[in-house]
């Protein structure tokens, strides 16, 4: 009877391309091989075949190596064997092997014993290794997971794999700006993208639907975990800020907790906000009379303000806008918000700031959104500042309606809601 088991070590990535998937790659190597006796006692010739494919519907394109030993009985070898390495867009490798005792022909093919003298105690067994899922990506097989660590069997054919991988390149490419962008990473596996950061700049990525989201922020070297969140967001969504220590490819992996497959689609909120700079009064944005402004508070400076209608200092961070009043009343609200607004009008000066008016629910049961309205003065600016419900940040627009008005000539009238009394 013949035993065989073989360790294989697996680094690599492939040509297939796979939406929402940053290319990895992969090494892969024999650790050993080892085979027990046939039912013959000599002149045993041991063989065996180890490969893998990660192209599943072409059944001839497998990268092999061959392997043998001619001691009778027991035999161990093939240790630390190169396979071959390449580049991989797809989640998963196949990996095989075939062995045998050869008795005639050629040393690595296989002659049925129904055939003369043929070969004797064939076992094939394969399996198809979801790589991504199995384990983090590492710098070498020393380091590898653990996990990886695969036995498979087939009657008389027993396999052992070590594997390990790591993100490298630029597919599945996402880029970042100071605008407030989106990716609708879809279900059924972990999603990764590629991002070129600059040194100094920060970023944030935030999960903001789906399951139990966990992002993970790779560095250059696609294996060194620079940033990971679990739930810093909203309820059990993800949240990354990170500011880049040096300019290079950086990789987010989007995975559910305890690196699950995503059961729903998830959006994926990404941007570059450390040239946001209406994160204090002193730098409010001006809006336009009748405006709608969007923003996204995530990361942003944490505000000590004052106390206006009830509406007090957030945990989380606020951003400030300005309007010029023009003697008629303005209306001001938050809409298209990923958490809980909450609303501050100031007026004065940002050292000595005086409250106006403040909002946190329209409706408390209903909607979370914000909004108020206030009677302005001509030429008297107003600070606006828009921040969450305790720790709450995130996306939202910012509408608002002032209207000039307009004094009666003639057979024109004045509405009575345009000018403030």
């Amino acid at each position: 009877m013949k035993n065989t088991l073989y360790t294989l070590a697996l680094l690599f990535s492939s040509q297939a391309t796979f939406a929402q998937l940053a290319e990895a790659k992969i090494f892969i190597q024999v650790n050993h091989v080892f085979q027990d006796d046939c039912y013959e006692n000599s002149e045993e010739e041991w063989t065996s075949i180890a490969e893998y494919t990660t192209t599943f519907g072409n059944t001839s394109n497998w990268t092999s190596k061959n392997m043998q030993c001619d001691n009778d009985n027991s035999c161990l070898y093939g240790q630390s064997e190169p396979i071959g390495n390449e580049l991989s867009s797809g989640p998963s490798v196949k990996l095989r092997i075939k062995g045998w005792e050869d008795d005639s022909g050629f040393r690595f093919e296989y002659d049925s014993p129904l055939i003369g003298d043929g070969d004797d105690c064939y076992e094939v067994t394969s399996q198809i290794i979801d790589y991504r899922k199995l384990g983090l990506p590492s710098a070498d097989f020393i380091n590898q997971s653990d996990l990886f660590n695969i036995q498979l069997s087939s009657g008389n054919l027993e396999v052992g794999f070590d594997l390990y991988w790591y993100y490298y390149g630029s597919e599945s490419l996402i880029t970042a700006t100071i605008n407030n962008q989106t990716e609708t990473l879809t279900s059924g596996n972990i999603r990764s993208n590629s991002i070129l950061l600059t040194a100094g700049k920060t970023y944030r990525f935030e999960a903001i639907s789906g399951g139990d989201s966990f992002l993970r922020l790779y560095g250059s070297d696609g294996h060194t975990i620079v940033a990971i969140d679990d739930n810093s967001g909203t309820g059990d969504y993800a949240k990354i800020i990170y500011t880049a220590n040096t300019t290079g490819w950086y990789y987010i992996e989007t995975s559910e907790l305890n690196r699950g497959h995503l059961s729903a689609d998830v959006i994926l909120e990404y941007q570059e906000y450390s040239t946001v700079i209406n994160q204090d009064c002193a730098n409010a944005t001006i809006v336009n009379q009748i405006s709608t402004t969007t923003g996204n508070t995530s990361g942003t400076t944490i505000d000590n303000a004052p106390t206006c209608s009830t509406v007090t200092n957030s945990t989380g961070g606020g951003l400030w806008y300005k309007i010029i009043g023009t003697g008629a009343t303005a209306t001001v609200e938050t809409s298209n918000t990923s958490f809980d607004t909450k609303l501050r009008v100031f007026k004065g000066d940002c050292n000595n700031l005086i409250c106006v008016t403040g909002n946190d629910d329209i409706h408390v049961d209903f909607n979370t959104d914000s909004r108020v309205e206030f009677c302005t003065e001509k030429d008297e600016p107003y600070y606006i500042l828009v921040a969450g419900f305790q720790n709450e940040e995130g996306s939202f627009d910012l509408e608002v309606e002032l209207y000039i008005p307009v004094i009666a000539v003639g057979l024109w009238n004045v509405s009575e809601d345009s000018i403030c009394k």
